[in-house]
Formats: structure tokens, C-alpha cells, sequence
């Protein structure tokens, strides 16, 4: 029985693929027609969508966005001539954008895609100090007369896979403290690895100062134990250190603790002094 149903679905197989070979032949070229007419109209609907987008992102424009602009086209005095320039957002209010320019001008717009992908923006030498500033409902016209060539905004700090703004790194919770007070050298060191973005060793650093004593690194372990830096969140632990340091008079710690006891007041109950 297994045999005649393999048999019969090799002879099926066998059928199928004979049937598509003589269709293949016999309609060739009405195949080939209705592929391309597929592929021009999946482009024609990705450019229309594109299109939309890159409309909805200039009725609603952000700092940080990027634009390519055609100079040739804007500067309308002058006899035309292709002038890819890459602009960045560094203002919006209700009437105007204002933008930063790149120093660098390109006869293609390969060459501006390419130095956005090339994180070229990250440069400090790479805007020019003169901005521009354009009115806000003129934006649409510029867009349409392709003065404006492409919209992007940005994927958190990438656009076309280049960087092109800095990343927001979260303060150390007491790096602004001003103090005569010597400070714990594990606490000090958690402070610069917070500020470099490496939480996990911020947490093993501030970990070694609270268990040495010292009342900032308590605070600062409890910041990260309570909003999942660097691992997972612990409330229980963030209440316990918090507890520490309050005892050693911390007034940040004190704080923060009737605070967090007010939205969790069972674990500062059970909560080991």
C-alpha cells in the first residue's frame, strides 16, 4: 500500500511538471509579459507608497530628519543643473524649518544616499555653518518639484543604515552631584560605564561600592535594580539598598524609597532591613 502511494505521487509529480514545461513553452511569451506587467506595477504601487510617506513626514517635520535636496531645482534663478545636497532638521516651529546643509555637493543622488549610508553626518566638518531655512507650506511644492528629492526619518539613529544622530545616553543618577566628599572608586567607575552605555558592568560596579558601604553606589544600584538596567528589574532588591542608604541619611535614597514603598507597599513590608 505505501508503494502504490508513492507510486502514484512520483506519477502525479511527473504529470505536473510535464504540464508546466508544455505550458511554459506553449505560453512563453504571455508568461513573460504578465511577470514584467507584475514587477512594474509591485514598483509603480512601492514608489506611490513611498511617495505618501515621504508626503506625511513633510506635513509633520522633526528635528534629526533627513532630507536630500536638489539645489538645482531650488535655486530657480540659475540655469539648472543636478546639485544633491544632503539637510538635516535642526528646528521646527509652526511657519518655518530650519536645516543644516552638508558641505558637500553631488551631480548624482547616489552620491548623497551614499554619504548618509557612510554615517558622513556624524563628521563635525561635514555641514557648513550658513542653515536654511525654509517656510513650512512651501514644503509640499518643493516636494512636488522634486527641490525636495527624498524624506527619511530616522530608525532610531540610522537612516539608509548610517548613523545620523547621536544616541541619548542616560545620566548617572549622581554625576552632577557636587560634593568635597571623596567618592567610592567602584561607585565612580559605575558612573563612566553608565555614561558609556555599558549597563551590565555600571551594575556589577555600583553592586561592589553598596556592598563596601558606601551610600551612593546603594543608591545608584537601587536606580538600576528598579528599571531593569543591565539586567532584569528587582524590586526587592532596589528596596532593600534603597534601605541601606536611606540609614546612612541619604536624602536622594529616602526619597526615592517613600516613593517607590507608596506604589509597592507590600514589598517594603517584607522588605529585609
Amino acid at each position: 500500500m505505501y508503494f502504490n502511494r508513492q507510486s502514484m505521487l512520483q506519477r502525479l509529480t511527473m504529470n505536473v511538471h510535464d504540464w508546466l514545461e508544455l505550458a511554459i513553452v506553449k505560453y512563453k511569451t504571455r508568461l513573460v509579459f504578465l511577470l514584467a506587467l507584475i514587477i512594474v506595477f509591485h514598483q509603480v504601487l512601492s514608489y506611490q507608497q513611498s511617495q505618501r510617506l515621504q508626503q506625511t513626514l513633510l506635513l509633520q517635520p522633526q528635528k534629526d530628519d533627513v532630507w536630500i535636496i536638489n539645489m538645482g531645482h531650488l535655486q530657480t534663478q540659475r540655469k539648472y543643473q543636478a546639485q544633491y545636497r544632503v539637510a538635516q532638521v535642526l528646528s521646527v516651529t509652526d511657519e518655518y524649518v530650519e536645516l543644516q546643509q552638508g558641505s558637500s555637493t553631488y551631480r548624482k543622488i547616489r552620491g548623497a544616499e551614499r554619504a548618509i549610508s557612510l554615517d558622513s553626518l556624524m563628521l563635525d566638518s561635514y555641514f557648513r555653518n550658513q542653515t536654511l531655512t525654509l517656510k513650512r507650506h512651501d514644503l509640499m511644492s518643493y516636494f512636488e518639484t522634486q527641490a525636495i528629492d527624498a524624506v527619511y526619518r530616522p530608525e532610531d539613529i540610522y537612516v539608509l543604515g548610517g548613523i545620523v544622530k547621536r544616541r541619548a545616553m542616560l545620566k548617572a543618577i549622581n554625576s552632577n552631584m557636587r560634593t568635597k566628599v571623596a567618592l567610592n572608586p567602584y561607585n565612580n567607575e559605575g558612573i563612566t560605564l553608565f555614561q558609556q552605555g555599558d549597563y551590565q558592568a555600571a551594575r556589577e560596579s555600583f553592586l561592589v561600592a553598596a556592598e563596601q558601604g558606601d551610600s551612593w553606589g546603594q543608591y545608584n544600584l537601587a536606580g538600576m535594580l528598579e528599571h531593569g538596567q543591565g539586567a532584569e528589574i528587582n524590586l526587592q532588591q532596589a528596596i532593600y539598598w534603597l534601605k541601606q542608604a536611606a540609614a546612612q541619611d541619604h536624602s536622594k535614597a529616602k526619597q526615592q524609597l517613600e516613593t517607590l514603598c507608596l506604589a509597592q507597599q507590600a514589598l517594603c513590608e517584607n522588605s529585609v532591613n
